[in-house]
């Protein structure tokens, strides 16, 4: 999971698309509760009405559909990773600090 800040606020990158993979039915089978974004670099993508989609669907297609759609995390999950990755990101800082602290007094010490 990786946080991306944007103007308009934070986001969360949580999943990777490759190719072959379905985004935006998780909300119609009723996997998630988020509201997803895809931000896409170039890649194609085939964007298909909703309600042709469902129009034209067979149970057998369902049942396929249901087999490719990702499980992403709950809010709650993505909430606590975001928070455990900050406190990493805050230790590794006062961590490499402390020790480049520490490296200048041991290197000011042996010069006198």
């Amino acid at each position: 999971m990786k946080k991306v800040t944007s103007s308009n606020g934070h986001f969360a990158q949580i999943a990777t698309l490759t190719p072959g993979c379905v985004f935006g039915l998780e909300e119609m089978m009723q996997r998630t509760e988020l509201q997803l974004t895809l931000i896409s670099n170039g890649a194609e993508c085939i964007f298909i009405s909703k309600k042709m989609f469902l129009k034209r669907a067979t149970p057998r297609s369902l049942r396929m559909i249901g087999a490719l759609v990702g499980r992403y995390p709950t809010e709650a999950y993505i909430r606590e990773q975001l928070r455990e990755l900050n406190q990493w990101k805050s230790f590794k800082k006062d961590v490499v600090k402390h020790v480049l602290e520490k490296k200048d007094k041991t290197s000011s010490s042996v010069v006198m």
